[in-house]
């Protein structure tokens, strides 16, 4: 697994009732797109298992609900 040791990843975060569909980027550029179940336990371990070291920042789609 890739060391991302004091690289600034961020995440963008389309919310479902199920799931959520994640993209991460570093540098200006998609370096991991996936699904993962709809749980913030889930999206951490999802974050420390591909991203280690990484400082990552994330945000969500913001709805009209």
């Amino acid at each position: 697994m890739k060391d991302y040791t004091g690289q600034k990843v961020f995440i963008g975060i389309d919310v479902h009732k199920n799931s959520y569909s994640v993209t991460a980027v570093m540098d200006q550029q998609v370096i991991k797109k996936n699904t993962v179940e709809a749980s913030p336990e889930h999206l951490v371990a999802y974050c420390r298992k591909y991203f280690r070291g990484a400082e990552v920042q994330t945000a969500y789609e913001a709805g009209f609900s």
